[in-house]
């Protein structure tokens, strides 16, 4: 902690202060405590962002950046009350990412190319549903790629958690989710196309509450959209391949130097 600490002065200040502890990890937090500074990433603001909302206050993104402190968060925030939530559920075909495009370049199978996660099983739980919860929220899961490369995502309820339960991944035949039982555990193997590093620190949080029986938030932005979003700005920015053809082309600097 930079700042000394100063104790919330209201209760909208006290929920980010617990919101702030309780992302990142930390015993006590103060209303000049900032988040990127007691550890916060982007990852991180996307969790509290989403905490917030099921707490009943609404920021951006790009809001925990301007106003990185409780106070001056507080002073932002608004009530879900007053804001109207916008899904998206990103039905329909994908254009490839320059992740998959350098993917489908490399040829071969591609089937298993993956990434596995083992979490408990709380008791009495429904694995099952949430499991469905999962596949349902997370339009990403939902992904079918066909053999001539062509990425789609299919409509809520398509993919059924019953047929990736035990049984071999398959992004070909729209199951890019593989889950297996093992005693009190769920080993979740998930392919590439669909998950990376960072993307577990919002499945495994998600597939938690979806054990306990919480409402998940909605989406906002879907991947499809994302994807769309991404096609277009690249279309915008081919001005600048030139200055990064020669960044490229450049030898990085020694350490130190």
């Amino acid at each position: 902690r930079e700042a000394a600490y100063r104790a919330p002065r209201n209760e909208r200040e006290e929920l980010l202060c617990q919101l702030f502890a309780d992302v990142l990890g930390v015993s006590t937090v103060g209303i000049d405590d900032g988040f990127f500074e007691l550890g916060g990433d982007s990852i991180a603001s996307i969790q509290l962002s989403s905490r917030a909302r099921r707490a009943g206050l609404k920021f951006t993104l790009r809001e925990v950046f301007d106003h990185r402190t409780v106070a001056e968060l507080a002073t932002i925030a608004r009530s879900t009350s007053d804001t109207k939530v916008v899904t998206d559920d990103g039905v329909g075909e994908v254009p490839l990412t320059p992740a998959m495009h350098w993917l489908k370049a490399q040829g071969g199978n591609v089937t298993r190319f993956t990434q596995r996660m083992t979490v408990p099983i709380p008791p009495n739980a429904d694995t099952t549903a949430a499991l469905q919860v999962l596949l349902d929220h997370h339009d990403a899961l939902r992904m079918k790629l066909s053999p001539q490369w062509e990425l789609s995502v299919q409509a809520v309820g398509a993919v059924r958690a019953e047929d990736c339960l035990n049984q071999d991944l398959d992004p070909f035949a729209g199951r890019m989710v593989e889950a297996r039982h093992n005693g009190n555990e769920l080993t979740l193997t998930i392919h590439h196309l669909a998950v990376d590093a960072v993307s577990w620190r919002i499945l495994l949080p998600d597939l938690a509450a979806a054990f306990a029986g919480t409402k998940l938030e909605p989406v906002g932005t879907s991947f499809r959209r994302w994807a769309q979003q991404l096609v277009t700005l690249a279309g915008e920015r081919t001005h600048e391949l030139d200055h990064w053809r020669e960044v490229l082309d450049t030898n990085d600097p020694l350490m130190g130097s």
